[in-house]
């Protein structure tokens, strides 16, 4: 019931986990699909959550993330919170490569990993391991998610990894207007 999802407190249509240094693509689309999602009246949790081992210690937050947290129908969620959501959404595999043990437990009816950068580089090196973020995310928040790619170009190195993780039919549109 999306009505009782906007007033019962621990409670979101969505849930968006990100880090908040992203400063490229992934906070772009994130800042879109935040806004356009609230705009339409859907109630959004953001958790800006810390990777560990991909951004450098001295890194930024990205303002324009930060400042998500201030429009209407946005809840922050910290480590630590429950929360409900129809949905899950971890955004870039990269920065969910190893489990922190700081996350919120999320009871989710469905869990996506927002894959906007391939397993495999052009040189035939390893960016991330599909599996292991599959495992950090299930100890860390509680979810087993799907994968989806934001094209065909990322949908065919991480078919190479099924079926140890599920994909999606559908290519994500990167951004909701």
């Amino acid at each position: 019931d999306q009505g009782a999802a906007r007033t019962h407190p621990g409670m979101t249509d969505l849930m968006i986990i990100t880090d908040p240094r992203f400063m490229g693509g992934t906070a772009a689309a994130v800042v879109t699909d935040i806004r356009a999602l609230a705009a339409h009246g859907l109630r959004v949790g953001l958790c800006l959550h810390r990777s560990e081992g991909f951004f450098q210690p001295g890194d930024g937050v990205n303002p324009a993330l930060e400042a998500l947290c201030d429009l209407d129908g946005v809840t922050r969620v910290s480590a630590g919170a429950p929360i409900r959501a129809q949905a899950a959404l971890f955004h870039n595999p990269q920065v969910f490569q190893s489990a922190t043990g700081h996350a919120p437990k999320i009871a989710a009816e469905r869990a996506f990993v927002i894959a906007h950068h391939p397993p495999i580089l052009g040189n035939g090196a390893l960016c991330y391991d599909p599996l292991q973020v599959t495992r950090a995310i299930r100890r860390d928040f509680g979810l087993r998610p799907d994968w989806v790619p934001i094209s065909g170009l990322l949908r065919a190195p991480l078919e190479s990894f099924a079926p140890l993780i599920r994909i999606t039919p559908e290519d994500w549109p990167n951004s909701f207007d």
